[in-house]
Formats: C-alpha cells, structure tokens, sequence
C-alpha cells in the first residue's frame, strides 16, 4: 500500500501566468493562448504570456522565464504596445502585489526579438521576462 506525504500544509503556488496577465492588461487583450483567428484582428493589440520554464529549487521562491508576445495592427504599434510592457515591468523591478500575491521582482530577460517570418508582414513582437513569486503563506 502506498503512503504519500500530506499536501494540506502547502499552500499552492500562484499561477504567474494569470498574474502577468493581469498586470499587462492595461496594454491590450491578455492571454495564454492565441484567440481563435476568427476574432483575432477585433481584439487588437494582443498581449500574449506564457511561461517558459523555471521552477523553485528553494521551494520558496517561483522563479519563472515569461514569454510575452504583442500584436497590433502594425507592427509599429506592437513595438508602442512592447515598450509599455517594458516600462511596466520596469516599474515592478523590486516587486508589487498583484490579485493579494507578492511578486517579488521582475526583470527583462531576453531583450526584443526579431522572429524571422515568412510573412513579411509579421506583426508580432516578443520579449522574454523574469519573474519571481515567493509562496504563500
């Protein structure tokens, strides 16, 4: 017969992809995944995030790469859209509380990437980011 550890005691960690979602969605339409293209241009700018990785080898601090892509109607305007992202994620360098969680930094990672397309009229823009959470409490 099996006899695992009680899971009671531990909290669970915050889901840092809904938290990035909401601090960026002052910026645009958040998400963790690409809308269904049939309503795609009517939700422009897109601000997509998705976590790449990461973990707590401390099992106290969640520290989590976070892919953040940005569409808008040009690719201009995605670059307008990236450069507040940036600035927010700025502002948030040595923490902020989002939905009662504590973050307690975040930091560019990856600078701005140009992803080669075949479509040269490629909208998206993408930066990878830094951020970290301790465990609640």
């Amino acid at each position: 017969m099996n006899e695992f550890p009680d899971l009671d005691p531990i909290p669970a960690w915050a889901d840092l992809e809904a938290l990035m979602c909401t601090y960026l969605d002052r910026f645009g339409n958040t998400c963790t995944e690409y809308p269904d293209p049939s309503v795609f241009e009517s939700m422009l700018p897109v601000v997509l995030v998705q976590r790449a990785g990461g973990g707590s080898p401390d099992g106290i601090v969640d520290v989590a790469p976070m892919v953040v892509a940005v569409t808008a109607t040009t690719r201009a305007q995605s670059w307008q859209v990236m450069n507040q992202v940036r600035r927010a994620v700025k502002a948030a360098e040595h923490g902020c509380v989002i939905d009662d969680q504590v973050v307690i930094e975040m930091a560019e990672q990856v600078g701005p990437q140009e992803i080669p397309q075949l479509n040269p009229d490629q909208r998206e823009v993408q930066m990878t980011f830094h951020v970290a959470a301790r465990l609640p409490r």
